[in-house]
């Protein structure tokens, strides 16, 4: 019988410890059984989402952390799902897209990710280990060396097409030194050990996003004490866990 002590742990950039999981980058899109539907439907996919882009460039936001990005250029995106909270006004321009990605279990984002050319996007770490992040090539304008995508070390090409998977904690980065923009469909999908707690992880990364807003906005929180930064923390989770809740009934 496998211990609790070998099973992974919950981890969370916003909590500032250690990630202990260790073995974490790509994975093989075969072990997943509707990744063979999502690459079987990508033109209709991209053929929305380029019609999306034409039709609706106001709704494209850049990436609010600048500090990541490198380059004249910038990374941007827009969403369709955001951890489990809906932005049902981008959904319906795109039904094809969403009736593919509802019938993936337990997809908790779904965005568009665009990267302008000659930008570059730092070397990071994601919100969370509980996820399994999947880009599916859309528009690729070149391959390595000028266009690509590292994980763990590990450099791959983006395909138009074909499915790059691979767990958001790793270290990653992406570069795009290249004369177009390449754009890939996002999406992220709870590991299954970690299904049970989709709300609480859900509910507690969007809080860890809204507290980075409020903290460039408002940088006195971090001169304030730990208690006071702690109930202020604790609240925001407990308020959002409530609306996800009830968002999906």
């Amino acid at each position: 019988m496998e211990s609790d002590s070998s099973k992974p742990q919950l981890w969370y950039s916003s909590s500032r410890i250690e990630l202990k999981e260790t073995g974490l980058g790509f994975y093989d899109p075969n072990r997943f059984d509707w990744a063979a539907e999502v690459e079987a439907n990508w033109e209709s996919i991209e053929a929305e989402v380029t019609k999306f882009i034409q039709n609706h460039q106001s709704l494209i936001q850049p990436y609010f952390n600048t500090s990541m990005v490198l380059g004249k250029n910038k990374w941007s995106a827009f969403g369709f799902r955001f951890w489990l909270w809906g932005l049902n006004k981008n959904a319906r321009e795109c039904p094809n897209t969403m009736r593919i990605l509802s019938r993936i279990p337990h997809l908790v984002s779904a965005s568009v990710s665009l990267i302008g050319p000659n930008t570059e996007i730092k070397e990071h770490r994601g919100d969370t280990n509980a996820i399994y992040r999947c880009h599916l090539g859309l528009k690729i304008p070149e391959g390595l060396p000028n266009c690509g995508f590292a994980v763990a070390g590990e450099e791959k090409a983006w395909h138009e097409g074909k499915l790059l998977i691979f767990n958001d904690a790793a270290k990653h980065r992406a570069w795009n030194h290249s004369d177009s923009t390449r754009y890939v469909l996002l999406f992220d999908v709870i590991r299954p050990e970690f299904v049970p707690k989709k709300y609480t992880i859900c509910s507690r990364v969007l809080a860890g996003i809204r507290m980075q807003m409020i903290r460039r906005k408002r940088p006195f929180i971090d001169k304030s004490p730990l208690f006071i930064r702690r109930i202020i923390a604790t609240s925001n989770r407990i308020l959002i866990y409530l609306i996800l809740r009830l968002r999906n009934l």
